[in-house]
Formats: structure tokens, sequence, C-alpha cells
């Protein structure tokens, strides 16, 4: 159970959520807590430990970060430079293609090997790709709603897979 509070512990610190609440504060210290480390947890855990409502302020340092970045960009440093260059202009491309990155056509992609080729084409191009090739497929609860409001069990039960 150690182990397991250990790995919880670092992925909740590994999250970073800004602008909405969240319950990692609270799952963190559950996660802490030597009461749930040692498994002598019960239906009274959470009353019996008001303490797991106290959270420590973020930080925020990437936000900061990002927020000192951005003022430099628009806005020019702080303080005077102690040379006298200009910054160079860089025009960044993407690993393996010629265009710059913010170019106004986008390199070619999977989409296009399927308009181009067709279904065949585009099924023997990722047979062929010797590269990993992932497709998040996870319904969100967005589609899960529209789902549940717009299509009928019984047409569901009538579908065959092609």
């Amino acid at each position: 159970m150690a182990d397991a509070s250990k790995k919880m512990s670092r992925t909740l610190e590994e999250f970073r959520i800004r602008g909405v609440k969240t319950n990692i504060p609270f799952l963190k210290n559950v996660a802490k807590n030597p009461q749930f480390i040692g498994g002598a947890c019960d239906t009274t855990f959470i009353d019996a430990n008001p303490s797991l409502f106290n959270f420590s302020r973020s930080e925020d340092r990437g936000t900061k970060l990002l927020n000192y970045l951005s003022e430099i960009m628009v806005n020019g440093p702080m303080c005077d430079l102690p040379v006298n260059a200009k910054p160079a202009h860089v025009s960044p491309s993407i690993a393996g293609h010629s265009k710059p990155l913010g170019s106004t056509s986008a390199p070619p992609g999977w989409r296009d090997i399927l308009k181009s080729r067709g279904p065949e084409g585009y099924a023997k191009a990722v047979r062929q790709n010797p590269g990993l090739l992932i497709t998040d497929t996870t319904m969100r609860d967005a589609h899960q709603s529209l789902l549940a409001t717009r299509v009928r069990t019984r047409d569901l039960l009538g579908m065959e897979l092609k």
C-alpha cells in the first residue's frame, strides 16, 4: 500500500491544471495520510480526518515563467541589455519538413494520404510506416451525452459492425 501511495502522490504532483478547482489537493492529502497508507480506513475516514481539507497553496511556477516570457516578447527586456547585439531572426522548422514553423500550409499528414490514396492506400501506408501511430478514441463526456440523448438503445442493438 505504501508503494501505491507513493506512485499516486507522484502522479498527482505532475498534474498541472489551472483556472478551475479540482480535487487534486484533497487526493494529495489522502495519499500522504498514514491511516490511508496503512489500509486502516473505513466509512468514517474523511469525517475523522478534517486535516484532509487543509490545502497548501500551489506556487504555480509554470504560469509565472510563461507570464515573464510573454512580457519580454511583447514589451522587450525590462532592463538594458549588456551588449548592443540585436536579436537574431529565427525561423524554426518542423523536423523532417522544409516549411518553417508558422507557415500558412501544414506539412502533409495522414489525412492527406487518405484523401489522395483512398482507404486501401491509407491502410497500406499505415502498415508500411515504421513508427508508432496512436489514435485517441476516448469517448468524451459530451459524446456520451449526445449518444445518450439522441440514439435509442434498440437502434444500437440493431447495428452491425462493418
